[in-house]
């Protein structure tokens, strides 16, 4: 309810008058994040004994930071880099647990070790002190400013355009102004986005970068559907099945248009959707069995943030699968490489 008076969809005259009286309060949340910026701006960041390289975002909503973490880890992996993640850990009980993010990415690079401590610079010191880190990724840090970061890459969703005013009356955690402090912006999901909107937003945002600063583009490119034990399965197997979709992550409107956009019909009622981050309980999971016994779909749709965190190959005897997102980066060499000199200069 609160995303469709933010985004104006909810054009009634209540939605209105919430977005009216929020106008204060976005005008305390300036001038907090005012006073914070000239606070950091003065003040020395503690600096790991690494390169650190951050992907971060402007929005609360996601943006695809944990694909490119992972397509980024998997690419220095690959260069033979002992590399580490550190993230806050937003969504997990304590810090002897995982969140979604953190799940997700777990399954796809086991091997590669994980941090999670809202003390990111505590997190810097134990990876190298105790993995003996090449390089750091810091998950979602473009905000933490407390540790120095070799590169800042800011995701920026292209479906997200109507959602571009500064929170509460908007999704920006910080004003487009901030952007002066990324060495790199990446427009992701342009596929899910029009020409117009794709140039509407870049006129926006490379006003404010700095010269150097580097522009690229990306799409989020389904590869397929798989299930909990790993079982895989192409797209074209849901596209006439009657299918139910739940999910709990920070744009659900482009998890949905993603589906569509691949030929799967999504009906009335046949959504559910939780907040980001959600913790699935008991509760939660019998009410999607009814749920799913109700309507007697042929199969489940989620995320992997979603289906890690169901950990079940079935919801009330009907199978669930994950639909598996690969990042793909313009230039993709060019940022790559980019990436290297980042590494070496640092």
């Amino acid at each position: 309810m609160l995303r469709k008076i933010i985004t104006g969809r909810d054009r009634s005259h209540l939605a209105q008058l919430v977005r009216f009286l929020l106008l204060p309060l976005q005008f305390l949340y300036a001038t907090a994040l005012f006073f914070r910026h000239i606070y950091y701006s003065i003040r020395k960041n503690a600096r790991a004994e690494c390169p650190v390289i951050c992907v971060g975002n402007l929005s609360m909503g996601g943006t695809g930071k944990t694909p490119m973490v992972i397509r980024l880890a998997g690419r220095l992996t690959e260069a033979r880099k002992q590399v580490v993640i550190i993230s806050r850990g937003y969504g997990a009980e304590n810090r002897a647990e995982k969140n979604d993010e953190a799940m997700e990415i777990a399954r796809f690079l086991p091997d590669v070790p994980h941090l999670q401590n809202p003390d990111r610079v505590a997190a810097a010191r134990e990876a190298v002190a105790k993995f003996h880190a090449d390089v750091i990724l810091l998950d979602d840090g473009f905000q933490h400013r407390r540790l120095h970061r070799d590169a800042d890459i800011v995701l920026i969703d292209a479906t997200e355009i109507r959602t571009f005013s500064l929170f509460p009356l908007g999704l920006l955690r910080e004003p487009v102004s901030a952007l002066r402090r990324a060495d790199a912006v990446i427009i992701t999901r342009k596929n899910l986005a029009s020409p117009e909107d794709i140039l509407q937003l870049e006129k926006r945002l490379y006003r404010v970068l700095r010269p150097e600063t580097l522009r690229l583009t990306a799409e989020h490119v389904p590869a397929g559907f798989e299930s909990f034990a790993g079982h895989w399965h192409e797209i074209a197997k849901f596209r006439d099945k009657k299918v139910g979709v739940f999910c709990g992550i920070g744009n659900p409107d482009a998890f949905l248009q993603t589906l569509r956009q691949e030929g799967i019909h999504i009906g009335e009622n046949h959504a559910v959707i939780y907040p980001d981050h959600h913790a699935y309980t008991p509760a939660d999971k019998a009410h999607l069995a009814e749920w799913a016994k109700k309507e007697n779909f042929d199969a489940i749709l989620c995320t992997w943030k979603d289906l890690v965190k169901i950990a079940a190959e079935e919801i009330g005897g009907i199978p669930v699968f994950a639909l598996r997102i690969e990042m793909k980066i313009q230039d993709e060499e060019k940022f790559f490489e980019w990436i290297e000199k980042i590494i070496r200069n640092a």
